[in-house]
């Protein structure tokens, strides 16, 4: 399992609760969206937390559905960030479209190596990628990435995938790494929790 070492043994994991895991992915969402005027303070109901959250970003609902999410927010070191798959999906849709390993390196790979980027077939928008890997470190901020490791399953990104690609692209251009924060999902199974 990518993170259980990490979270179980490093003092610089921080745990933190579901509800707090809700309200921050709420607020960002609700940052992304000009539009959105929610007082996501205001809202003291972890269900309502969830429903609003679920409204704006569906995927949300499976991974909450799993109560036995253990939340925390870490460091994200390279390795880790390259070893993470995509955002499930059908095979051969979306980033498996560019390779069915679906591992943030394995695309990045693919468009580093890549002489015209309509070849990759995938409705992701790859020159968004390209542009947030030429701007890193400076003018693209940093939010945290959301990763989910379940049981018996590959540890996924939920949310950044544009994002975290862009960082891999960005390395494989030369580029340092950039300091990348991000909250971990990990089941207590597997945590031994």
């Amino acid at each position: 399992m990518l993170f259980n070492d990490r979270i179980k043994d490093d003092e610089t994991v921080e745990s933190i609760s579901r509800e707090e895991m809700l309200r921050h992915w709420l607020e960002k969402e609700v940052h992304e969206n000009d539009g959105d005027d929610l007082a996501v303070d205001a809202i003291e109901d972890e269900d309502r937390l969830l429903d609003e959250l679920i409204d704006r970003k569906p995927i949300a609902e499976s991974i909450f559905a799993d109560s036995d999410l253990r939340w925390h927010h870490l460091d994200l070191q390279e390795d880790e960030l390259e070893a993470l798959h995509t955002i499930k999906g059908e095979s051969g849709e979306d980033w498996r479209a560019i390779t069915e390993e679906n591992t943030i390196a394995s695309i990045a790979d693919h468009i580093h190596e890549a002489d015209d980027l309509a070849e990759l077939d995938t409705p992701k928008d790859l020159e968004q990628v390209v542009d947030f890997a030429s701007k890193f470190p400076d003018d693209i901020e940093m939010e945290e990435l959301i990763a989910v490791e379940e049981t018996d399953e590959d540890a996924y990104l939920a949310d950044g995938n544009h994002r975290a690609v862009a960082i891999a692209l960005h390395r494989r251009d030369g580029g340092d790494y950039p300091e990348q924060e991000a909250y971990v999902g990990a089941s207590a199974d597997q945590l031994g929790s």
